[in-house]
């Protein structure tokens, strides 16, 4: 009973390690009034492929922003349209559209620039929050004991 324990034990802890999950996210950013990619924000939306085969992407979400300058009756409309372009690229470059779970267009956010300035930050720019999983390859170790005949 103590050793069927044991292994059950050491099971979970194994496909824990094997199945490390990290979460990770990337900020692109969008000219006032524009819902095209540039190309130097096409080179951050690539990084996001693993190029190690041991990675393997879970899931993706994508929320679009807008700030205080562009066109109030297209705030949100504008945000979901660049969160819908990020979508289409990521696919376009081999992502599973399976993977992707959320597509959103937050609309305006402010945040302050700084305490009491009465500033702002601008908001033009879609976050794409991703989870990869890393998949070890489990170690097997062989005996280097030989066989007897009673052992079977």
């Amino acid at each position: 009973m103590k050793k069927l324990l044991l292994l059950l034990f050491t099971s979970i802890i194994s496909i824990q390690t094997l199945l490390a999950t990290d979460t990770t996210s990337v900020k692109i950013f969008f000219a006032t009034n524009e819902f095209r990619i540039s190309e130097s924000e096409q080179e951050i939306l690539d990084g996001i492929l693993p190029d190690d085969s041991s990675i393997v992407l879970r899931n993706i979400s994508i929320y679009g922003y807008c700030d205080s300058s562009e066109k109030e009756d297209k705030k949100h409309s504008l945000s979901l349209q660049r969160a819908n372009e990020v979508k289409k690229y990521l696919i376009g470059k081999g992502i599973a559209a399976s993977l992707i779970s959320t597509v959103e267009g937050k609309g305006r956010k402010i945040l302050p620039a700084n305490e009491g300035s009465g500033e702002e930050i601008r908001q033009v720019w879609v976050i794409i929050e991703y989870q990869a999983v890393i998949v070890e390859e489990p170690i097997i170790i062989k005996s280097t004991r030989k066989k007897k005949e009673d052992d079977r």
